[in-house]
C-alpha cells in the first residue's frame, strides 16, 4: 500500500493518548470483504482544472489561468458481488499560510468531507476522490502542514481507515471541524472525466 505522509504533528506540538487501532477493524472489513489498496494526496495528485472543448460567444478559455486543486484519492478493494452502501469520512489538516500585519501565528484547521456510495460491484479498481477549491487550498495551506485520515463505514460500522500518523490518535478530534470546504467529485468541474471508474454517489438528503 502506498500512503503519502504529511508532515509531523509533533511539529505542532500536538500529542494524544488515544491510539487509533485500525487493526480492530480488521476483522470487520475481512467480513464485509473491503481493503484500502493505496492512498495518494496532494500534491503529488494535484491536478488543474479541466479543460473542456467547449465555446461560447464573447468568452474566450484561457489555458494559463487554470488552477491546481487539492485532490485526495483513495483506491479500494472489494469482495464481495455487490455492496449496496460505503460511507467514506475524509479528514484533512492544514495550516493557513502567514498573513501580512497579523503576529500570531495561523492555527491548524481540520476539513472533513462525509461521501456515501452506492452500488459498489466486486473488483479491484474502486476511487474514491476528496477536492479542494484553488481558492480554498490558497487560503488554508501554507505548503509545510498537511495531515490527513479517512475511515470507511458499512451499516455504521468503521471497517477500515488510513492515516497520515498511523497509530498516533484520532488527532483531529482535538480540533473544531470545519464542513463545506471539501468537495466530492460531482462538485467539481472533474465530474465528467472517466465518470465510469467512479462509483455513484448518494444524493444528500433534503
Amino acid at each position: 500500500m502506498k500512503i503519502v505522509i504529511g508532515r509531523s504533528l509533533t511539529a505542532l506540538g500536538i500529542v494524544t493518548a488515544l491510539v487509533l487501532s485500525f487493526s480492530s477493524t480488521a476483522a470487520e472489513a475481512q467480513e464485509v470483504g473491503f481493503e484500502i489498496a493505496e492512498v495518494e494526496v496532494f500534491p503529488d495528485t494535484a491536478p488543474k482544472t479541466p479543460d473542456y472543448d467547449v465555446s461560447s460567444a464573447g468568452l474566450n478559455i484561457r489555458d494559463e489561468a487554470r488552477k491546481t486543486w487539492f485532490r485526495m484519492v483513495v483506491e479500494y478493494e472489494t469482495m464481495p458481488e455487490w455492496i449496496d452502501e460505503l460511507t467514506f469520512d475524509y479528514y484533512v489538516l492544514m495550516r493557513p499560510p502567514e498573513m501580512e500585519g497579523r503576529q500570531e501565528s495561523p492555527q491548524p484547521v481540520v476539513f472533513h468531507k462525509k461521501i456515501d456510495y452506492v452500488y459498489i460491484y466486486q473488483g479491484d479498481e474502486h476511487f474514491s476522490e476528496v477536492f479542494m477549491h484553488p481558492n480554498s487550498l490558497r487560503r488554508f495551506y501554507d505548503g509545510d502542514i498537511l495531515e490527513w485520515a479517512v475511515l470507511v463505514s458499512y451499516k455504521g460500522r468503521e471497517i477500515a481507515g488510513e492515516s497520515s500518523r498511523q497509530g498516533q490518535g484520532r488527532w483531529w478530534e482535538q480540533f473544531s471541524v470545519r464542513e463545506g470546504v471539501l468537495r466530492n467529485r460531482l462538485e467539481t468541474p472533474f465530474a465528467f472525466i472517466n465518470i465510469e471508474q467512479y462509483e455513484e454517489i448518494k444524493p444528500a438528503a433534503r
